[in-house]
Parts: C-alpha cells; structure tokens; sequence
C-alpha cells in the first residue's frame, strides 16, 4: 500500500527490515513482554507491563508513531517500559 501514497510510511514488526522492530521478544513469568526496540542503528530494551506477546505490535505501533514525531528512540521506549495496564 505504500506505493499508492505520498505521505511518509513507517513500517513497524518483529523483522529486522521494519523501520522500527522488536527482536528478541520474550515473555517474562508473569506473561509480560519484554523486547529490544530497534530503529535504524539505536537499540532500546523494553519491559512492557502489559500481559501478553500481542503487546509487542500495539507497542511497536506506538513507538513508530512517537518515532515519526520526533521523540528520542530512547524516551520512546522508557516511556513504554513505564505505561501501565488501564484496566484489569
């Protein structure tokens, strides 16, 4: 679909081709995942507190929007490691 706009595409996933990609996803004893966040050559490691491997593409979505405006990979993915569940 990125052929058929002119607007700026960020790709997000678990492959090293995205623009911004987890690697090394895992999942702690509490079911929580955990990740390195990477965009171009700057790696961040990320602790979600949310249950769940599915957690990873809802984070990885933010990041690439956080990423695209202007915050720091670094601030992206503290700021992930920081956010806590909103409901149980």
């Amino acid at each position: 679909m990125s052929a058929a706009t002119s607007a700026r595409v960020v790709t997000f996933g678990t492959s090293r081709g995205a623009d911004v990609a987890a690697v090394d996803c895992s999942l702690d004893e509490a079911g929580r995942a955990g990740f390195t966040l990477v965009a171009g050559t700057v790696t961040v490691p990320v602790q979600l507190r949310l249950h769940g491997v599915h957690q990873v593409s809802n984070a990885l979505g933010v990041a690439a929007v956080a990423l695209s405006s202007g915050m720091p990979l670094t601030d992206g993915g503290e700021a992930l490691s920081a956010a806590e569940p909103r409901s149980r």
